[in-house]
C-alpha cells in the first residue's frame, strides 16, 4: 500500500483516506496480509534426490582419487624385473652364459652396459662372454621416470672349457 500513500501524497490527498476507498474499491478489506509468508513444502523425493546427487559425486571423487594413486605408484615404484638364467653361483664350463627375464613394458634394460632390447611383454634374451673364474653379470631394468631394479648374478666358468 506504499504505492498508493506515495501517489496519494503527490496528489496532495488525504493518504488515510486514499488507502481506505483503494481497499474498499478493490476488495481488500479481507485480506490480512497482502504477502502471506508461507514456508515452502518440502517434496519428500527432493531428500533422496540431493542423497543421490552427492553419493554419486562421492563415488565419482573416491574412483578419481583410487585412479591417481594407482598411477601415482606406478610412477615412483621402481620395475619388476625376473631373471631366469642364469641363476645365482651357477657354474659353466662354457665361455657364453645366456641371460633371459622378463621386466615390465617399455623399460630401459641395461645388462653389463650394454642396452638390451626387450619384446612387447618385457620379455629379454642376450649372449654375455664370460671369462674363466668368477664373472658378475648386472642386470638393470629402469622405467621411463627414472626409477631402476638392479639384480646381480655370478657365474663361474671352469677352466678348460670353451667347446
Amino acid at each position: 500500500m506504499a504505492y498508493v500513500r506515495e501517489y496519494a501524497t503527490a496528489l496532495n490527498l488525504n493518504p488515510e483516506t486514499t488507502i481506505y476507498k483503494f481497499t474498499q474499491e478493490n476488495g481488500l478489506n479481507d485480506i490480512a496480509q497482502i504477502h502471506p509468508h508461507r514456508s515452502i513444502k518440502n517434496f519428500p523425493f527432493s531428500s533422496i534426490a540431493l542423497l543421490l546427487r552427492n553419493l554419486l559425486i562421492a563415488v565419482l571423487v573416491l574412483i578419481f582419487a583410487i585412479y591417481l594413486i594407482w598411477q601415482i605408484k606406478g610412477i615412483v615404484t621402481p620395475p619388476k624385473l625376473t631373471i631366469y638364467t642364469p641363476l645365482e653361483g651357477s657354474l659353466s664350463s662354457r665361455p657364453i652364459a645366456i641371460v633371459q627375464g622378463i621386466t615390465e613394458k617399455e623399460c630401459h634394460i641395461n645388462i653389463n652396459g650394454q642396452d638390451i632390447m626387450a619384446d612387447e611383454q618385457g620379455n629379454f634374451t642376450t649372449l654375455i662372454n664370460l671369462s674363466t673364474g668368477v664373472n658378475t653379470i648386472t642386470i638393470s631394468a629402469t622405467k621411463k621416470h627414472g626409477k631402476t631394479t638392479t639384480e646381480i648374478r655370478h657365474v663361474i666358468v671352469q677352466s678348460g672349457g670353451g667347446n
